[in-house]
């Protein structure tokens, strides 16, 4: 198959980049890992990604995150989309709670969970992500222990978007998020070889793209 995007391809891509305000210019033409060596990383670490963002989305709380780039809770309340792969966490515990209430900022929250709680540090990250690609009131009353630990301000997440994408044997793509901060990554055509091998590392990533060949 052709790695070239038909017209109604790149039409469907433009549409879903408008509504991150990247437009046809910022498009990277085009990813080959062949001859990285250890691979191609994109990264919501930009300074070790291999490739600039194309744009940014802004979200100023958890559910202005969900809302933005999450699976709607309607959605899954009309059974279009499901969250039988989600990892709901059991309820907050009342430690996590009081510790949340006690902590003078998100930074100290965080330390003393990880450090002393490590049970309700693995709770709140599911909880984090379950928020967002799940159904978010199967954990609401994690919603502001999230807020304090990860938007402690506005988050930038970047968009990384591409015409054509190709994954060569032994060269990964590495799409990787870290410190609970998500990446976008939208593409024209993905083309991965035999051997080749796209590699998800971290928290969340939102993935589009218009055609996906596997050789």
């Amino acid at each position: 198959m052709s790695n070239t995007l038909t017209a109604e391809h790149k039409k469907n891509q433009l549409t879903e980049l408008a509504k991150h305000n990247i437009v046809q210019a910022d498009i990277i033409p085009e990813i080959n890992t062949s001859g990285s060596g250890n691979g191609v990383v994109l990264s919501s670490n930009v300074n070790e990604s291999h490739y600039a963002p194309s744009g940014w989305v802004m979200a100023t709380s958890i559910k202005d995150l969900k809302d933005k780039l999450g699976v709607k809770d309607d959605e899954i309340d009309a059974g279009t989309k499901s969250d039988h792969h989600i990892n709901y966490p059991p309820e907050p515990s009342s430690t996590l709670l009081k510790l949340h209430k006690d902590s003078p900022d998100g930074c100290s929250f965080e330390r003393n969970l990880h450090e002393s709680y490590k049970q309700d540090a693995h709770h709140l990250a599911n909880a984090t992500l379950a928020y967002v690609m799940g159904h978010s009131q199967k954990v609401k009353k994690y919603e502001d222990a999230i807020n304090k630990v990860s938007f402690p301000k506005p988050m930038t997440i970047p968009v990384f978007a591409a015409e054509n994408v190709t994954v060569s044997p032994g060269n990964p793509l590495i799409l990787k998020s870290e410190d609970n901060k998500p990446i976008v990554v939208n593409f024209g055509t993905v083309t991965v070889e035999q051997g080749g091998e796209i590699q998800i590392i971290g928290g969340s990533t939102q993935w589009t793209s218009q055609v996906f060949t596997q050789k």
